[in-house]
């Protein structure tokens, strides 16, 4: 099971994500993920969370999201918001790494 302080590395986008709270410290309620991107133009897979929303706090660098087909660049200081259901996809275009915290409300069982 994953815990708090865990850390994975997507070996197809380089995507490495260190977890910062999870739904056994947050009562279900959150799971919070620390993100750093690099520039790539392998884009993520399109997928939908059924019942996640999925929030995207961009603290440096930028990721362009794909969300139901329309296209748009997110930047520093920049939030994004996914309701449940929606499909979207996400990657960096950018020159420097993407760094952001990925939420998704509730947490769901492992």
């Amino acid at each position: 099971m994953i815990k708090q302080g865990d850390k994975i590395t997507n070996s197809r986008t380089g995507q490495e994500m260190i977890f910062c709270q999870t739904g056994t410290e947050t009562n279900g309620q959150l799971l919070e993920i620390e993100c750093f991107s690099p520039p790539t133009t392998v884009e993520e897979t399109e997928h939908i969370h059924p019942l996640q929303k999925n929030i995207f706090k961009i603290i440096s660098g930028s990721c362009v999201f794909n969300v139901e087909g329309k296209e748009q660049i997110v930047g520093a200081g920049q939030t994004i918001e996914i309701p449940p259901g929606v499909k979207h996809y996400f990657w960096n275009s950018g020159d420097i790494d993407a760094h952001y915290i990925q939420e998704f409300r509730p947490a769901l069982p492992l």
